[in-house]
């Protein structure tokens, strides 16, 4: 627009145009492992007690971000091994720059009983992914530390990597995505009765029921996966759409009542992960992983 332009860049603002270019070039942001490759590099001049799983994953917790970005988080996280004695600097130091997550002693406080729920819910989010999904594989951070994202506060959160090169679900993998996001309410459930069940599963559009209604809406009028055999594709909206929203409901109900009976199969799985949570408020990705292997072989 030329109101965004000085008189005096008016002359050259028609220059900058892309048909004034005989070629534009886009460059995409760093892949996980580019940004892992990056930060290795960074780190053989610090003093660090990371090991090659744990810079990956630190590759997969700053997707999105660039080399700069990477340089910033390093530089935060060695101010914290600084702070504390000058000791190597570790995973939880880059995590924690990478989420911005405030020093211990500021973090927002909550009560006891408010602190098991969440953790219980976040659990089953991760003993369903853990269950359904590759072992768990995608789960790069739990966390019941309250947050603020976007004016909503959360409670709690379990971070999961999307697949930088899969751009497409099959049936059983989405159905298996919208088991994942009710396990939260799902534990819940079982844990406190349908009587005290929490708010934490709605309430906004980032919210689990929100993402699993929206996957559910767009399998059944998008895709064709509907019980009465369909291949119209339809609009996700329900306004006008009775019959749209009565089948959602329909799959989004079976799905949950799957996820309480898996999760009430390997509650003992749910108990321990909740019980490590509350212990240690935040859990890397692989330890997840690895402390959930271990309790279901017990």
């Amino acid at each position: 627009s030329s109101d965004l332009t000085s008189d005096d860049e008016k002359p050259y603002a028609s220059v900058l145009t892309t048909a004034n270019f005989e070629r534009t070039v886009y460059l995409p942001l760093p892949t996980s492992s580019l940004l892992a490759s990056v930060l290795k590099q960074q780190l053989v001049e610090v003093t660090h007690s990371l090991m090659e799983e744990e810079i990956a994953q630190v590759g997969r917790l700053a997707l999105g971000g660039t080399a700069a970005d990477i340089q910033l988080y390093l530089r935060r996280a060695q101010k914290t091994a600084r702070r504390e004695g000058g000791r190597p600097l570790k995973f939880d130091d880059l995590a924690t720059a990478i989420l911005e997550t405030p020093s211990i002693g500021a973090r927002p406080k909550i009560n006891e009983q408010e602190l098991v729920a969440t953790a219980y819910h976040e659990a089953g989010h991760a003993v369903m992914h853990f269950l359904d999904v590759n072992n768990g594989n995608e789960i790069q951070y739990a966390s019941v530390v309250p947050r603020v994202y976007g004016g909503d506060k959360s409670l709690g959160f379990v971070m999961r990597m999307s697949d930088e090169n899969c751009y497409s679900l099959s049936k059983s993998e989405a159905l298996a995505k919208i088991r994942m996001m009710l396990g939260g309410r799902a534990a819940e459930e079982i844990l406190l009765g349908s009587e005290h069940m929490t708010t934490r599963s709605g309430g906004s559009e980032s919210s689990d029921l929100a993402h699993a209604t929206q996957l559910g809406a767009k399998l059944v009028g998008r895709c064709g996966f509907n019980a009465k055999g369909s291949l119209v594709y339809r609009d996700v909206s329900f306004e006008n759409a009775p019959d749209l929203l009565k089948e959602v409901e329909s799959l989004l109900s079976d799905q949950y009542q799957q996820t309480v009976t898996t999760l009430q199969k390997n509650w003992h799985l749910v108990q321990a992960l909740a019980k490590q949570l509350i212990d240690s408020q935040e859990i890397p990705g692989h330890e997840v992983r690895r402390f959930l292997s271990d309790a279901s072989i017990s």
